[in-house]
Parts: structure tokens; sequence; C-alpha cells
């Protein structure tokens, strides 16, 4: 769920305010799947603009946080996310990473993740440059669970240019 305004402004500034929850399992060991099956999409989702980092992938999910986004022209555009994550059942586990407490004793709090991106067309229709990243800040699950990482926080950048022909 989104709730969003683009103001009128020069630089098209969009505000929103977002919610997404997709089910876990409630008892992984009671030989039924309770789990929201994520099988298609794209990489960069509501839950991130860095698609090989994503650390937040929409199944047993909550997350909770604001997007703003700006184009000030027809080159440039970006955006920056914040979200707060939560584990939707947390005997489940936090997929994409292979974190789990099967006791569901670290509680559900995935984290906070800070994502953004800035595009420019450096030819308009035919050359793209781009860059961005993320960071999650670790919650107590993400430090707690018996075999989450020994690293609390994660962080990625990256650049890229598109060509289109």
């Amino acid at each position: 769920a989104a709730l969003g305004r683009t103001f009128d402004v020069a630089a098209r500034v969009r505000l929103a305010l977002e919610y997404s929850h997709t089910t876990g399992d409630r008892d992984p060991g009671d030989g039924s799947y309770g789990q929201y099956e994520y099988t298609f999409g794209g990489r960069r989702t509501d839950l991130g603009n860095v698609g090989i980092f994503g650390p937040l992938v929409p199944a047993n999910l909550r997350a909770a946080g604001l997007r703003v986004e700006f184009r000030p022209d027809t080159r440039l555009d970006g955006r920056v996310i914040w979200k707060r994550a939560w584990l939707d059942e947390p005997r489940d586990a936090w997929v994409g990473s292979g974190v789990r407490d099967p006791a569901g004793a670290s509680g559900r709090a995935i984290g906070r993740l800070v994502d953004g991106r800035v595009r420019y067309w450096v030819v308009p229709g035919a050359l793209r440059a781009e860059a961005g990243g993320g960071v999650l800040l670790g919650g107590r699950f993400r430090r707690e669970a018996p075999n989450a990482a020994a690293a609390e926080d994660s962080r990625y950048g990256y650049l890229q240019v598109t060509v289109y022909f």
C-alpha cells in the first residue's frame, strides 16, 4: 500500500508513505507451507532500488517507510527510500538471507534500510548513467538469530552505464 503526493515544485518532488506485508509460515515444521511464494518479479521493487543488494524480499516480511522521488528535468531523476522491516512470522526464515530462528526467540526486527539512486541521461534516449547504494542497519533479529552473520550492518554501492540501441 502507498499513499503519496507529488508537489507542484520545479523538481517535481513526490513523497509517499508505503507499507508492504507478505505472509510467513507460522509453523515451518507442520508440513503445511504458509509463506507467500515470491516466484516472479523484478529485483528493483518497492522494497529497494538496488537489485543485486536486495536485503528485503517480498516473503515473510512487514515493511513500512517513506519514499522521496524527484525529477527536476527530463534528463535527471532520483529516489531515496527509508524502510523499517520486520519478519511476519518470527520462526520462519528471513527470505533471501537464509537466516532463521526456529524457536522464534530472536524477535522480528530485521532492521532499517536506506536505499537510493540517481540517474542522468548523458545522451537522451541513448546513454544513461546511474549511481546508487544502500545500507541495512541491523535490528535485533539480524543480530541475534542463531545463524546470523557476524557483521551487523550491510552496505552496497554501484555505478552503471546503460546504452540503448
